[in-house]
């Protein structure tokens, strides 16, 4: 048989697109030329499909191979929203904790040296709020690692977020 000329086979593929998506508008159908071996895939389930195939989808089969789909992308994990504030975190024992302040006084202490060690928690501050306890160390402030800073940057550092908040 003669072959079809581009824009007929392209024609084609869109009445057959047309035809599958017009029932199944949300789900994606993979096909091997008519086997009864198709499948419907919902979320991370497989149930079977319905074969779909038009007159015209079937004389298309018959002249041209359609290319096969491509592949889903991989389902990305949801983002978390950032909470508002300026952040500080805390590191104790190995686990790190972020603590978003949002309003001032901070309501701790740190020695006045590096690394910045908590010594005092204010009982009722912000601070005791949000879980920072005598002891944690600060090993970033505003997004910013703590790593061989001197104590006057880190210093300025906190001033300048704490002065943001009301």
């Amino acid at each position: 048989p003669a072959q079809r000329a581009p824009s007929q086979r392209l024609a084609t593929r869109r009445r057959t697109r047309a035809a599958r998506s017009s029932e199944h508008s949300m789900f994606c159908f993979c096909c091997d030329d008519g086997a009864e071996k198709n499948s419907e895939v919902i979320g991370e389930t497989t149930a079977p499909a319905r074969a779909v195939v038009s007159s015209v989808a079937a004389s298309a089969a018959a002249t041209t191979k359609e290319e096969p789909a491509a592949e889903p992308a991989p389902a990305e994990k949801p983002v978390e929203p950032t909470p508002a504030g300026f952040c500080i975190v805390f590191k104790q024992g190995a686990e790190e904790k972020p603590c978003y302040f949002q309003r001032k006084p901070l309501g701790f202490k740190f020695l006045q040296k590096t690394p910045l060690l908590v010594t005092t928690v204010n009982a009722g501050s912000h601070a005791e709020e949000l879980g920072v306890v005598v002891g944690m160390e600060i090993v970033a402030i505003g997004g910013e690692r703590a790593g061989a800073k001197s104590y006057e940057e880190l210093w300025g550092e906190i001033r300048t977020g704490a002065g943001a908040l009301s």
